[in-house]
C-alpha cells in the first residue's frame, strides 16, 4: 500500500525483535542496512496496537538508536515512530461480537458483572527487572484499553442490561474499583496493587451478583499455556478436551460461595451434572459442553 501510494519517494522493509533466521532480520539491522545506503530518515512503523513503551521505547526505538550510535550516524538521522494511543475502535468491536452471545444468553435487565482478564506481564512485585517502567506499563498499555472497552459495553448493552464493573456498583474509573485482573499471577506475585481473576470473581460474589462473565481480553486466548494456566491457578474448570479440540473455549459453569463445587450443565439436555467427563442425558447422546 505504501509503494502503491509514495511508489520509489520511500523503500519499505520489514524487521522483528529476534532474528529468525531464514524468516526475518533483526529490526536494528535494518535499520543499519538503511543508512549504508545512506539513508537519514527513518520511519519506525509498528502494527496496528496499542502504545506499549516496553516494546516502542525500550525495544523498537532503544535498540535501533544505540546500532545506529555504533554505526557513527544516529545525530544525522531524523526518526519519527508511528504510536496508536488504546486498541479502539477495533479492539472494542472484535470484544463486544465475542461478548455479545453470552450476555444475550440473559433475559433482558439482568444484572450481570464483567471480569476484564489480561494475561499479564512476566513480573508484578519486583523492581529488579529488565523493565524500566515496572509500574507504569500496566497503566499506560492494559488498564486505558480496559476502561476503553467498558464504556463500550456500557454503549452497546447498557439500556438493554444492567452491567456492572465495579465493587459495591460505583462509578469509578479508579484500578482499585474495578473488575480488572491479570490472568497468570496471584497473590503476591501480583505486588499487592493489582487483582487476580479468582479475587476479582470472590469479590463479586461478595457483592451479592449471581451472574458473571470471565472476559479474556487484550492477550489471545486460544493459547494451551493460556486456557491452561490461567484456568488451574485460579480454580476455574477447564473446558472439556473434546470441545477445545473443536475451538470451543466457553465453559458455562455454578460454583458455590468459596469458589468450590462446581456444577456443570449439559449444553442439550439442560441437566446438572456433578463431573465435567460425564456422559448421556434423556435425549440420548448429550454430553457436557456447557
Amino acid at each position: 500500500m505504501l509503494e502503491d501510494s509514495f511508489g520509489d519517494w520511500v523503500d519499505v522493509r520489514f524487521g522483528m525483535y529476534n532474528k529468525v533466521s531464514g524468516y526475518t532480520e533483526l529490526e536494528s539491522d535494518v535499520a543499519e542496512q538503511f543508512a549504508k545506503e545512506g539513508y537519514r530518515k527513518m520511519l519506525l512503523a509498528r502494527e496496528t496496537t496499542d502504545h506499549n513503551r516496553y516494546a516502542n521505547e525500550f525495544f523498537t526505538l532503544n535498540y535501533i538508536k544505540e546500532r545506529l550510535c555504533e554505526f557513527g550516524v544516529l545525530d544525522d538521522m531524523e526518526l519519527v515512530q508511528t504510536r496508536q494511543v488504546g486498541r479502539t475502535p477495533e479492539f472494542n468491536a472484535m470484544n463486544i461480537l465475542n461478548l455479545k452471545p453470552f450476555i444475550e444468553a440473559y433475559p433482558a435487565g439482568s444484572k450481570i458483572a464483567f471480569v476484564y482478564i489480561t494475561r499479564g506481564l512476566p513480573w508484578g512485585s519486583t523492581e529488579s527487572t529488565g523493565h524500566p517502567w515496572s509500574k507504569e506499563v500496566y497503566h499506560e498499555n492494559a488498564y486505558l484499553n480496559y476502561l476503553s472497552w467498558k464504556k463500550a459495553l456500557q454503549s452497546a448493552f447498557g439500556d438493554k442490561y444492567e452491567l456492572v464493573f465495579t465493587k459495591g456498583g460505583k462509578n469509578s474509573d479508579l484500578l482499585e474499583d474495578n473488575f480488572y485482573s491479570y490472568g497468570v499471577y496471584v497473590g503476591a506475585n501480583l505486588g499487592g496493587h493489582f487483582k487476580s481473576i479468582r479475587d476479582t470473581i470472590q469479590a463479586i460474589k461478595a457483592d451479592g451478583v449471581d451472574k458473571i462473565i470471565l472476559a479474556p481480553c487484550h492477550w489471545y486466548f486460544d493459547n494451551f499455556d493460556n486456557i491452561m494456566v490461567m484456568r488451574e491457578i485460579n480454580n476455574i474448570p477447564v473446558v472439556p478436551k473434546a470441545d477445545l479440540e473443536a475451538g470451543k473455549y466457553a465453559l458455562t459453569y455454578c460454583e458455590d460461595a468459596e469458589g468450590n463445587q462446581p456444577v456443570f450443565f449439559c449444553g442439550i439436555c439442560g441437566q446438572a451434572k456433578e463431573t465435567q467427563d460425564g456422559g448421556k442425558g434423556d435425549e440420548g447422546g448429550c454430553r457436557i459442553n456447557r
